[in-house]
């Protein structure tokens, strides 16, 4: 019960079954129904108390825990728990992997286990919920498990984005997500900086042990894991640690559902754009114009076919291999201040980062601006894909990168 449910910070987790729909029964405690509705929000607001929502979610869920007070005729049914000496120990070994193509992270989960990819609440952060949980246990209360979760990322820290969504056990804020929370500390995950931290649900004393990580621009990853029998606590924080080990998070893990496509028929070349960008597809003279010109002031601004004195977000230009540097179509870079090998689309070429020092008073970019810039040849075709941040613009590097190292294809 690691996952915590917007407005409902004591809620943790939604819908490890599948059949997450509940009504109360006589005593006000959750009965499972056979329909497998989603659950809506305002509908379990207008339904439940909080505490009944607390005890609707956890007892959805399998958590375990004591049974006291549960109509037991209308619960699912138990399995008979194994034995503290029958509880598997973490081992590095024959532990599976699960890969996700939509938030784009893979993680391994422990031998014996089952990982089940679960889904989200409309209309709050949390937008996909998982978990990995003994499989004897998958139709029954575990006494632990280990849950994952992608949130909304609406903060520009971790401790920030942990203290927008914390408050106390009386808030019904749809966007409060936990309890006060203790002892945060910074730790690393994947490579990249997390934040683990504790906290205690609403409607039990259960100490819940959850870690944050970035996923991107877009979003926010959480791994927590519980457990309510000691003896098998540690085995859960064993477990923990190790698929936080094992979390790859790619270099741009932005998703790419309901991208729009672009084919560029003179430079050779395709690419998906996010849906909130506008793109100028300019199939003329490379001269004149770059071949494309994509972001998101386009979309609310259209504008044409020709270079301009305003450099666009992200532009693409093609141009034969060999043409003089003094006769290539193309932006103004500043300082270069890093280059990598990248591979996309089978084809090795650089992905470099810049620095405008210049006091450029006529054109832009600006003084200030960030640029990443792409190189490929391909034969006798040169590919140069730019994308400009100009001071006081917000960060679009994640699409950007997801744009040319994961949708950009030449045909050339």
């Amino acid at each position: 019960m690691a996952l915590a449910i917007p407005a409902l910070g004591h809620i943790r987790r939604v819908g490890v079954t599948k059949t997450l729909p509940l009504t109360l029964n006589t005593k006000g405690l959750p009965r499972r129904q056979s329909a497998d509705a989603k659950v809506q929000p305002d509908e379990m607001m207008s339904r439940l108390t909080v505490l009944a929502m607390a005890l609707v979610l956890i007892s959805a869920c399998g958590r375990g825990g004591s049974s006291q007070g549960l109509d037991e005729t209308a619960s699912p049914a138990r399995t008979s728990s194994p034995s503290p000496s029958a509880w598997p120990s973490p081992t590095g070994s024959q532990w599976s992997t699960y890969t996700d193509s939509d938030y784009h992270f893979s993680i391994s989960y422990p031998p014996g286990f089952t990982f089940e990819r679960q889904h989200g609440v409309e209309g709050t952060g949390l937008v996909m919920t998982y978990r990995a949980v003994d499989s004897r246990y998958l139709s029954g209360y575990p006494p632990g498990d280990i849950d994952i979760g992608i949130y909304t990322k609406d903060a520009d820290t971790l401790a920030g984005w942990v203290a927008e969504h914390t408050g106390p056990v009386t808030s019904s804020d749809m966007g409060r997500y936990w309890s006060p929370v203790t002892n945060e500390t910074p730790v690393t995950v994947a490579g990249h900086a997390g934040l683990s931290f504790d906290w205690v649900g609403d409607s039990d004393p259960l100490t819940l042990h959850d870690t944050a990580v970035f996923l991107g621009t877009a979003y926010v990853l959480t791994i927590g894991w519980w457990s309510s029998v000691p003896v098998y606590a540690s085995s859960m924080q064993r477990y923990h640690q190790q698929m936080l080990q094992s979390l790859q998070i790619p270099a741009t893990s932005t998703s790419t559902v309901g991208w729009l496509a672009l084919s560029n028929r003179s430079g050779q070349f395709s690419l998906r754009y996010p849906p909130e960008w506008g793109a100028l597809n300019c199939d003329g003279n490379p001269a004149l114009s770059p071949n494309a010109a994509l972001g998101p002031e386009i979309k609310s601004a259209p504008g044409m076919c020709f270079w301009s004195e305003h450099e666009p977000t992200v532009s693409i230009d093609e141009f034969p291999t060999g043409t003089p540097a003094s006769s290539q179509p193309g932006e103004y870079v500043g300082d270069i201040t890093g280059t990598i090998s990248v591979t996309v689309d089978g084809l090795t070429g650089t992905r470099q980062t810049a620095t405008v020092t210049a006091d450029n008073t006529t054109i832009c970019p600006c003084k200030g601006a960030t640029q990443v810039v792409y190189r490929f040849t391909k034969a006798d075709h040169s590919y140069v894909v730019y994308y400009t941040r100009e001071p006081g613009e917000p960060d679009l590097t994640d699409d950007f990168d997801t744009l040319v190292e994961r949708t950009l294809t030449f045909s050339a």
